[in-house]
C-alpha cells in the first residue's frame, strides 16, 4: 500500500495522512512490513500520524502559549444502580481507578510541585464536572466506557426519551447530527440515560488550551464514516473543539492493557521528552514485547488538526 509512496519519499520517516472511507477504520502503524526480519510492521519503519485535514494552519495552535500546565483526569465513574432493581446497563471499571492514579504520578513525579493535576472520579466524574473543567485541561484524560451507536432503529441514544416526532423520524435526525451517536459514559449512567456525554457536547467545548486529549475508552475512534470526511466520531469532536492532538480507539480494548499502554505513553511524554506519536508507538512496542495480542495495542490512534 505505502510502496509506491516511499520509493517517492524515501528519507521521510514521519507521515501525516488523512484517510478517508474504510481506511479510516484501520490501525495503519499495525500493518504488516516485513523489513530484515520479516515480523516487523509499518510502525517500526514510520511515524504514521492520522490528520483531520490538511489545514495549514488552525485555532489548535493557540494551545502551545493558553494551556495552564493543568491535567484534568477523569475515571472510575459510579454509574450507580437502577431504582428498578434491574442489572445495570454499564459495569464498573475499577481499572481505571488506578489507571489514572498512575498517570497522576507521573505527572508529578515529571513536574515536581509545579504538578496541578485535578482528578474527578465516582459521583465527580459526571458529565456536567468533566463539562466545567475541560476548558482548563493543558492535558485531558478520561477512562471510562465509550460506545458507538450502530442501531438506526428509533428508541436508540438520539431518540431515547424524546418525544414521538423524533421517534417516527429517528433515522434522518442521527442523519443530520452523527457525532450524537458516540457517548463517553459517565457517573450516574446506570440510572439517568443523560448522563453521557456525546461527540457533539464535547466538539462544543473550548478545547483551544488542550495540547493532548486522550480518551481511554472502547470505540471512541468509530463513528459514521461520511465520504470525504473521515468518521464523525471523538476524534472530530476533540479536535474541532481545539485540542492539538487526540488519542482515542478503534474499537473494544481491554482494561488492563489499556492502563499499562497509557502508564508507558505517559512515561515517555513526561518523563522522556518524547513526541506523543513516538510515545504511543514505544508504547505499543512495550505490550508488542511481551507478545500481548495486537486487540490489545492496536487500536489506539494519534491524531492532529494541524499541521506543524
Amino acid at each position: 500500500m505505502v510502496d509506491p509512496l516511499r520509493a517517492l519519499i524515501p528519507d521521510a520517516r514521519r507521515w501525516r495522512v488523512a484517510t478517508d472511507g474504510p481506511l479510516f477504520t484501520v490501525p495503519l502503524d499495525a500493518l504488516p512490513d516485513p523489513g530484515e526480519r520479516g515480523d516487523e510492521l509499518l510502525g517500526d519503519h514510520l511515524r504514521l500520524v492520522t490528520v483531520w485535514s490538511f489545514e495549514t494552519e488552525t485555532e489548535t495552535t493557540r494551545a502551545r502559549e493558553k494551556g495552564e500546565g493543568v491535567l484534568v483526569l477523569v475515571g472510575d465513574p459510579d454509574f450507580g444502580t437502577p431504582a428498578d432493581g434491574s442489572a445495570p446497563r454499564w459495569s464498573s471499571l475499577t481499572a481505571t481507578g488506578g489507571e489514572i492514579e498512575s498517570v497522576a504520578q507521573i505527572r508529578r513525579t515529571a513536574a515536581g510541585e509545579g504538578a496541578v493535576v485535578e482528578l474527578l472520579r465516582g459521583t465527580e466524574a459526571s458529565a456536567r464536572r468533566l463539562t466545567e473543567r475541560a476548558g482548563v485541561a493543558r492535558w485531558l484524560h478520561v477512562a471510562t466506557h465509550g460506545a458507538f451507536d450502530e442501531d438506526d432503529a428509533p428508541g436508540s441514544l438520539l431518540t431515547a426519551g424524546s418525544d414521538e416526532l423524533a421517534a417516527e423520524h429517528g433515522r434522518s435526525l442521527r442523519a443530520l447530527v452523527p457525532m450524537v451517536r458516540c457517548e463517553l459514559v459517565l457517573a450516574g449512567a446506570n440510572v439517568d440515560r443523560d448522563a453521557t456525554l456525546t461527540a457533539e457536547e464535547l466538539g462544543a467545548l473550548d478545547l483551544s488550551g488542550c495540547e493532548l486529549a486522550v480518551l481511554s475508552a472502547c470505540d471512541t475512534a468509530r463513528g459514521e464514516v461520511i465520504a470525504g470526511q473521515g468518521a464523525a466520531s471523538f476524534q472530530r469532536g476533540l479536535l474541532g473543539a481545539g485540542a492539538r492532538a487526540s488519542v482515542t480507539a478503534l474499537w473494544r480494548v481491554p482494561d488492563e492493557a489499556t492502563r499499562e499502554l497509557m502508564t508507558h505513553f505517559y512515561r515517555g511524554v513526561w518523563r522522556d521528552g518524547l513526541a506523543p506519536d513516538v510515545a504511543l508507538w514505544r508504547a505499543k512496542c512495550a505490550l508488542r514485547e511481551r507478545r500481548a495480542p495486537p486487540r490489545s495495542w492496536a487500536a489506539w490512534v494519534l491524531s492532529t488538526s494541524f499541521s506543524e
